[in-house]
C-alpha cells in the first residue's frame, strides 16, 4: 500500500463502507491492466477501499489467488468483459462470473468470494504451497529492491558530500586529506572527441562481430562492452575509434547517460568521448563525477529548445579535482558501491525471470 487517507463513514460512498479484514484481496476494476491489486496484510479493521476496487475474501490461500489474478491471461479475460475505452472497467458481478482454475477443480468467483460449493477442501494444500512459494519470491524481490534503493540513496548523498563545492572543499573526506581541490576544465583532464556515424547506406561498415558502436540508447550499464550494432574493420577505417577505458558522455538529448567503454570501440555524434590522462586522473573518480557534469549540462541545455551541449561548451566545462591519491580513494569507494547496486539488480532480474517461468509452469 503506497498511501491512504482518513475518511468518515458519513462522507464515504455507500459502496466503499465495507471494512477490510486481514487477508482480503482487492482487485482493481478500473484500468485492470495496471495490475494494482492488493492483498491486505494489516490486522487492523479501520481500512476501506475505494469503489475502484472489488473486495474479495478468499477461502483458499490469498497469495495464490493474488498471483492468479495478476497473470496476464486472467487480465485479458477481464479486459474482454470491460466497458469503456479510456478507462475500461468491470463491475463486481461480471468479475464474479469469470472462471479460474485451482488445483483439481474449476471454480467461480461469487460476490467477490470463492464459492465454497465449488471447492474440494482436500485439494487446497497445493494452492497453499503455490501461494507460499510466490509470496516468498515476492518478499525476496522486494527485499533486494529495498536494499538497492537504500544503496542508491546512499550514493546520492555521498555524491553531494564527497565532491567539493564552490569553496573547493568537500563536506566529507577520507582521513589524511585536507588540500583544497583545484579547478580544471574538462579539456585539461584528457583528450576529447565527438563521435560519428559511418554511413548506414554502406552495410559493409557494420558487422555482427565487430567493435561496439555506442549510442545513448545502448548505455545501460556503468561499463559497456558490447552493443547491438558493431563496426566492421572497414567501418573502423571511417569511424572515430577510441581505446578501452574511454569515458563516454552523452551531450545531446539523453544528457546524463554516461558509461566507461570496456573495450576498444566507437560512438555516435550525440556522445563526447574523454580519454583521461591516467597519470593525473583516476578513471572511476571521473566517471562518478560525470554525474555532476551532466547536471551542469542539463541546466545549460535547458535554455534551448533541444537538450544539446556542443563540444566547445563541453570542453570548457569547469570541475574541481583533488590530488590523484584522494581521487583513487573516492573512485574505489564508488566503484564498490556501484558493484553492490549492480549485484542487487542482477538478483532482482534473476528472481523476476524465475517468477515468470514458474507462472507459466505452475498455473494452467
Amino acid at each position: 500500500m503506497i498511501a491512504h487517507r482518513t475518511e468518515q463513514k458519513s462522507s464515504a460512498p455507500s459502496r466503499a463502507q465495507r471494512l477490510a479484514r486481514l487477508g482480503d484481496l482487492f482487485y482493481q476494476n478500473v484500468r485492470p491492466y495496471q495490475k494494482n491489486n492488493y492483498l491486505l496484510d494489516k490486522n487492523d479493521y479501520t481500512y476501506v477501499f475505494s469503489t475502484g476496487y472489488t473486495q474479495m475474501r478468499p477461502i483458499i490461500n490469498g497469495y495464490f489467488l493474488l498471483t492468479l489474478v495478476q497473470r496476464q491471461n486472467f487480465v485479458d479475460k477481464v479486459l474482454k468483459r470491460c466497458t469503456g475505452t479510456s478507462y475500461p472497467a468491470i463491475n463486481s458481478k461480471d468479475l464474479s462470473r469469470i472462471k479460474v482454475l485451482i488445483p483439481s477443480t474449476s471454480v467461480n468467483f461469487h460476490s467477490g468470494i470463492l464459492d465454497k460449493a465449488d471447492m474440494n477442501r482436500s485439494d487446497t494444500n497445493e494452492a497453499e504451497k503455490i501461494g507460499q512459494l510466490f509470496q516468498s519470491l515476492d518478499k525476496t524481490i522486494t527485499l533486494h529492491e529495498e536494499k538497492q534503493c537504500q544503496l542508491e540513496q546512499l550514493k546520492k548523498a555521498l555524491l553531494q558530500k564527497m565532491f567539493a563545492d564552490e569553496t573547493g572543499y568537500p563536506v566529507l573526506r577520507f582521513k589524511g586529506f585536507t588540500e583544497k581541490w583545484e579547478q580544471r576544465k574538462l579539456e585539461d583532464l584528457g583528450e576529447i572527441l565527438t563521435g560519428s556515424t559511418p554511413s548506414t547506406k554502406h552495410t559493409e561498415y557494420y558487422s555482427k562481430n565487430g567493435i561496439p558502436w555506442v549510442t545513448p540508447t545502448d548505455i545501460k550499464r556503468n561499463i559497456t562492452f558490447s552493443t547491438p550494432r558493431k563496426l566492421s574493420a572497414l567501418g573502423e577505417s571511417v569511424g572515430r575509434i577510441v581505446p578501452k577505458n574511454t569515458l563516454l558522455i552523452t551531450c545531446i538529448a539523453s544528457i546524463g547517460k554516461n558509461t566507461i567503454l570496456g573495450t576498444k570501440g566507437s560512438f555516435n555524434q550525440q556522445i563526447n568521448g574523454l580519454i583521461p590522462r591516467f597519470d593525473k586522473y583516476d578513471l572511476y573518480f571521473l566517471f562518478t563525477q560525470s554525474n555532476l557534469w551532466s547536471q551542469k549540462m542539463k541546466h545549460k541545455a535547458a535554455t534551448g529548445t533541444m537538450q544539446i551541449v556542443n563540444k566547445k561548451d563541453f570542453t570548457n566545462l569547469n570541475t574541481l579535482v583533488p590530488i590523484l591519491s584522494e581521487q583513487r580513494h573516492i573512485g574505489n569507494m564508488f566503484e564498490q558501491l556501484d558493484h553492490l547496486i549492480t549485484l542487487h539488480q542482477h538478483k532482482i532480474d534473476n528472481l523476476k525471470r524465475l517468477k515468470r517461468a514458474l507462472l507459466q509452469k505452475m498455473f494452467v
